[in-house]
């Protein structure tokens, strides 16, 4: 056995052996997101992600080790495996609980609290490992050797191979099946969200911005001017989309819901078909954590991470990168993700494609701030359209072009909090597969972004998925009529509060009504369609008694839902009004 000499000997020893153990945590982590999130990466990025991990990993290695420094040194007299094996514990158990932790706390937050459980046991036996396994081999190093170079030499051995399966896993990405008609056509949808119909100058002269390229598209397209998204939230309205589901049937009401196995998805039907499946968005809400991304094969929903003037890609999805990200506060770039899927596309022409496309405007600009953002995307819509053209892939292409959400600039910056018309009416272009008679004016006639999937089925001649009530809007020899949309929105003048808004289309009426609720925890719930069989029959009463009548059905479905908060004023009939 031996005693330490000096505190410098131990604190030297400690910090040797926390930046080993934190390289091989960084090559750990690494090696997750090789596996579990399939970038679109080069080698050289891939590497540069590798070194970001080995950096972020023992930096907040020895960050925690330097915390531990004063209970290694008061026990320092002991014996050196003892001191050592202290510290390895408390700094080791401290870096796992940051990584494991938080992903307990949000699986508890998802209602989830066995598997919230499942972890933090998991995490208190690494700790149970890390003292026990820690202290016999130090104990033996010690004594056999009288140094540590083993020990340090077997963790870099292992952080290597970690690293290189994980730098291979990244390189070796397998799209489309054996199953695939190579001859199917692509399909393509882009969502741009913050730009409502009022941002696009073929609907209005004085609109937002100037946008000749996503006017060209609608021209030469199928172009509703009266489509609706049924959620002013990022993720409810793509989950609307994606599945063709209501997100308050799902249980989705902002971006914080789970959709992971409680719906089958377009992804999950293309990948069937042996499609190559791929999603490139700037809203880091849509992936794999909250099961949005379930079907892709290839997941691009990165934001680089600024690390010494290098622009790291998917750094951002460590912890400690996710972290310095936040403390950075950089803004997605809103064209990378269009930017990014063409690339794909032009690298990658083997199977039929099926592609989704996510990109954003920030949030709260000035009116000269968000018409720049709008140009751009539209300057850079026209090149992503240009490059389809001249793609050598013999097929036909599917492209919808739509957004979740429009703004308002009621609050002096842009804003697509509430339901109002300039925030729930967007932008819904269909180019079909086959060339159908349009009008060069857009169509009238309410549609609704839910109606997508549906219409993606019909146009590629897959059966029609009976469990959702979408219908095909492409089909303009039909009169498709959609009767009732369901919409749902933040609340911009309550905290907290949340809006529930009906809009029908009858004979002679086309009016949307909202109505406000209030939480006093987070909400768990919103109006179920399929649980008020008299709503069809509320829809086509008199409008003086529709009033009443909705207000009422509105009231118990609200009081109805789990940890919902009704104020009782905000029942009553007259605060049931039309929105402007």
């Amino acid at each position: 056995m031996e005693t330490p000499r000096s505190s410098s000997g131990v604190v030297g020893q400690h910090m040797m052996l926390q930046s080993a153990f934190g390289l091989f945590l960084g090559a750990l982590q690494f090696l997750e997101l090789g596996v579990n999130l399939p970038f679109s990466m080069s080698l050289v990025d891939t590497i540069w992600l590798c070194g970001s991990g080995f950096a972020l990993g023992v930096v907040l290695n020895l960050l925690l080790a330097s915390c531990c420094l004063p209970l290694i040194l008061l026990k320092r007299q002991g014996e050196l495996a003892d001191t050592l094996s202290l510290g390895w514990l408390l700094t080791g158990l401290t870096h796992l609980g940051v990584l494991l932790l938080p992903f307990a706390w949000m699986k508890w937050n998802f209602e989830q609290p066995a598997l919230a459980g499942i972890i933090v046991v998991v995490w208190l036996l690494m700790g149970v490992l890390l003292q026990t396994n820690g202290r016999f081999w130090l104990r033996r190093l010690l004594r056999d050797h009288g140094h540590l170079r083993h020990l340090y030499g077997t963790l870099i051995s292992v952080t290597m191979v970690l690293a290189s399966i994980g730098v291979v896993s990244f390189q070796n990405r397998g799209y489309g099946a054996s199953n695939a008609i190579l001859s199917d056509p692509d399909v393509m949808v882009v969502s741009l969200d913050g730009i409502g119909t009022n941002a696009l100058s073929r609907y209005s002269s004085d609109s937002f911005a100037n946008t000749p390229n996503l006017d060209s598209l609608a021209s030469q397209c199928i172009d509703f001017s009266e489509a609706v998204s049924v959620s002013t939230e990022v993720f409810p309205a793509h989950v609307a989309m994606f599945t063709g589901r209501y997100p308050g049937q799902l249980n989705i009401v902002d971006d914080q819901g789970l959709l992971k196995y409680a719906s089958a998805t377009l992804a999950e039907k293309f990948v069937k078909e042996g499609y190559a499946t791929a999603l490139f968005a700037n809203h880091p809400h849509l992936d794999m954590k909250q099961g949005f991304a379930q079907g892709m094969q290839r997941i691009d929903v990165d934001q680089p991470l600024d690390v010494l003037g290098f622009r790291v890609k998917g750094a951002g999805q460590y912890r400690t990168g996710e972290w310095l990200q936040q403390w950075q506060g950089a803004e997605p770039n809103p064209l990378d993700p269009l930017i990014q899927a063409g690339k794909f596309l032009n690298t990658y022409q083997d199977k039929p494609v099926f592609l989704w496309v996510q990109s954003q405007v920030p949030n709260f600009l000035e009116p000269q701030e968000y018409r720049k953002h709008v140009e751009q995307i539209d300057a850079q819509v026209g090149d992503f359209v240009r490059m389809l053209d001249t793609r050598k892939v013999d097929r036909e292409r599917l492209l919808i072009v739509t957004s979740a959400f429009g703004n308002h600039f009621d609050y002096g910056k842009s804003d697509h909090r509430g339901i109002a018309e300039s925030v729930i009416r967007v932008p819904l272009i269909i180019c079909p597969l086959k060339a159908q008679p349009h009008s060069p004016k857009p169509f009238e006639g309410q549609v609704r972004t839910v109606d997508i999937p549906n219409t993606v089925y019909a146009q590629v001649g897959f059966t029609h998925n009976k469990e959702i009530s979408s219908v095909d809007i492409s089909d303009r020899q039909k009169d498709h009529v959609v009767y009732q949309t369901v919409l749902m929105g933040h609340d911009p003048e309550h905290e907290g509060g949340f809006q529930l808004g009906y809009r029908f289309q009858a004979s002679n009426s086309d009016t949307i009504y909202k109505y406000k609720w209030f939480t006093h925890r987070k909400l768990q719930g919103i109006y179920n369609l399929m649980n008020d069989p008299t709503e069809l029959d509320n829809i086509v009463s008199k409008a003086p008694q529709m009033r009443s009548d909705l207000s009422n059905a509105l009231t118990t479905a609200a009081s109805s839902i789990p940890a919902l908060k009704v104020t009782p004023n905000l029942s009553h009939p007259e605060t049931f009004q039309p929105i402007p």
